[in-house]
């Protein structure tokens, strides 16, 4: 597996409810990993998670037969 982890900094103040996130400060972080069986690439995951992201979501998509893929709008939300 390949993986990476890196910070996401605000380009501008940010406030919410709950905090605020100066500018230059770290706003949340992007990963990406690669799942590889026998030296080929089976499975990919980049997660985008900051504060103030454009166009909140979740994206699942398989390539596969039939292909799917599920949009869930402002994303899924722990409760």
């Amino acid at each position: 597996m390949n993986e990476s982890l890196a910070p996401v900094i605000a380009t501008k103040t940010v406030k919410t409810e709950f905090l605020t996130v100066s500018e230059g400060s770290v706003a949340g972080v992007q990963q990406f990993a690669r799942g590889l069986r026998s030296g080929k690439e089976v499975l990919t995951l980049e997660l985008q998670m900051y504060v103030d992201a454009p166009n909140p979501r979740d994206v699942i998509e398989i390539v596969g037969e039939p292909p799917l893929r599920l949009v869930i709008e402002g994303g899924c939300r722990a409760m």
